[in-house]
């Protein structure tokens, strides 16, 4: 079990219901959470520079129209503003690995002899608190790196994709962490001791 910061080790104790036993507890590796964010940084790069170079290009053409005798005024710049709100989602993907690093400050993952806890905090200061009993951890799969960090997925949920591609499943799980498989004998431990005590 890993030494949490004292305002997530309090969100931790907050969460566990009274008699309930904390069995593990660790947050998830920041650059392991910022890796994750690297493809869609890498697909901010055209994206920002072809927001800007429209937004630049139709600041331009403004401008000359606005220059010209009769020219139709401030109602002209109405089209360069069109531009800064892709500009603004760009800049976010590009900064995409650095939110990373910061929702990882603010998650814990968390086994108990009731089952799985994540908690994680927003940039707002919210906090979401999912809960996992063993009946609903299914078919446990460990994805493990070099240096024992890795990922631990217990279950699965269903979300719709965008432009109306259809429903796809997301993995659901303690991502990023370090000693993955110390949480999954834990885990592993919990599912068969609730098995056992349905069974007597």
């Amino acid at each position: 079990m890993h030494t949490l910061p004292p305002h997530l080790n309090d969100a931790l104790r907050d969460e566990l219901a009274p008699g309930e036993k904390l069995l593990w507890a660790a947050q998830p590796l920041p650059g392991g959470f910022a890796r994750s964010m690297i493809p869609l940084s890498l697909f901010a790069v055209p994206f920002l520079g072809f927001a800007i170079f429209w937004t630049v290009m139709a600041s331009k053409g403004a401008s000359a129209v606005n220059g010209a005798p009769g020219g139709p005024g401030a109602a002209a710049w109405a089209f360069p503003l069109f531009g800064i709100p892709f500009i603004l989602v760009g800049a976010c993907m590009l900064l995409s690995p650095f939110y990373g690093v910061i929702k990882a400050g603010r998650t814990v993952y968390a086994i108990t002899d009731q089952g799985a806890l994540l908690i994680e905090g927003s940039f707002f200061g919210a906090r979401t608190v999912t809960r996992y009993p063993p009946s609903r951890l299914e078919n446990i799969t460990r994805r493990e790196r070099g240096d024992g960090s890795g990922d631990l997925i217990f279950a699965h949920e269903l979300y719709e994709r965008p432009k109306n591609r259809g429903l796809a499943t997301r993995p659901i799980g303690f991502l990023s962490i370090p000693t993955v498989r110390d949480a999954e004998r834990v885990l592993r431990e919990v599912i068969e001791s609730a098995a056992d005590h349905q069974m007597r």
